[in-house]
């Protein structure tokens, strides 16, 4: 199919703005609509168009395991430290660079056959040499032929996938290695520590045996979060259900009661206010985080998980991994 003139026009100017080295924004103007082609050092960084209504967070929900909540925790991560969007999601281990390249790039080319569809357009060039701390980014003529690509529908390859095969692939996988502990915490040893369910911690009994490895299997998962240190599943009344350390300095057995207990108070002075009762909490120190999760005083078993990390530990992925391992937990124990 021969390329309009305008489109070939358009191209042309693309390509004289990928020339430059320092990049910068490249914008395109039709009537109302804009469209916006973001270069770093001779590369594709990013497309946006006013035609295109789906956002890139919403195209990852609808085309991977993420769910929105999880990508709200990374933008707000992204907020507090300035991390860029794609690299925190890969650093934090819930898709894998390559797919998530894949799906970018395929987002960027429906933007940019957005703006390739215009004629009459307006561009402006601003080049920009303000530092861009992704990775993530593109050749002209790779995001322009994916773009071409997009009338083949579903026969759309990724360096020989399919989408659908991409989209099999990208579910989350979990862990980013966390980092030596301080050495005052003593040496780096793996412990997992069930408790048994008894008529004390008021559970049902038939529920003990598949209980007990579901526990292990909750608190295990926590351990490739960056900084993680120890974890505990405890009952509202102090029995402790499991616990699961790295490091030996750490006994959660015993300290956990200390911060039920603190979590506990928190419950009850929330609840005096008017604010009912809290559903998470996080102590922080010099040397360490503590973020405690709550199921709900309402729920077929009140539970509480703790989890230790060290300064700097990835609380905000904690808290993501917590909000689906406290009910996971829940229906394991009811």
């Amino acid at each position: 199919m021969p390329i309009a003139q305008h489109t070939k026009n358009l191209l042309i100017a693309l390509k004289g703005a990928a020339s430059t080295r320092e990049g910068g924004e490249f914008l395109v103007r039709h009537g109302k609509e804009t469209g916006r082609i973001y270069f770093h050092q001779g590369k594709v960084a990013w497309v946006a168009a006013s035609n295109v209504q789906q956002t890139f967070s919403s195209y990852l929900v609808d085309n991977t395991a993420l769910s929105s909540q999880e990508l709200e925790e990374v933008f707000d991560e992204c907020k507090r430290s300035g991390a860029n969007f794609g690299e925190t999601i890969v650093q934090w281990g819930l898709l894998d660079k390559e797919i998530l390249r894949r799906l970018l790039l395929h987002h960027i080319s429906i933007c940019l056959m957005g703006v390739l569809s215009w004629s009459n357009t307006e561009t402006l060039f601003m080049p920009d040499d303000r530092t861009y701390k992704g990775s993530l980014t593109f050749e002209l003529a790779e995001v322009v032929k994916a773009a071409a690509d997009l009338n083949v529908g579903e026969k759309q390859h990724f360096d020989g996938m399919t989408l659908s095969e991409v989209k099999k692939r990208a579910g989350k996988k979990r862990g980013v290695k966390a980092r030596a502990p301080d050495e005052g915490l003593g040496p780096k040893t793996e412990q997992t520590s069930i408790s048994g369910l008894d008529g004390d911690a008021g559970l049902p009994r038939e529920a003990k045996e598949r209980a007990t490895t579901a526990l292990a299997v909750h608190l295990s998962e926590l351990r490739d979060v960056k900084g993680y240190l120890a974890s505990a599943i405890m009952t509202f009344n102090d029995a402790t259900l499991a616990t699961h350390t790295t490091v030996g300095g750490i006994n959660l057995e015993a300290t956990g009661v200390v911060f039920n207990d603190i979590f506990r108070n928190a419950h009850e002075a929330a609840r005096k206010i008017g604010l009912e009762t809290c559903k998470n909490m996080v102590i922080t120190t010099p040397k360490g985080i503590i973020v405690m999760e709550c199921s709900g005083v309402e729920s077929a078993a009140h539970i509480h998980f703790i989890v230790i990390l060290e300064a700097g530990g990835n609380q905000s992925l904690v808290r993501m991994n917590l909000q689906k391992a406290v009910p996971a937990a829940v229906k394991e124990l009811s």
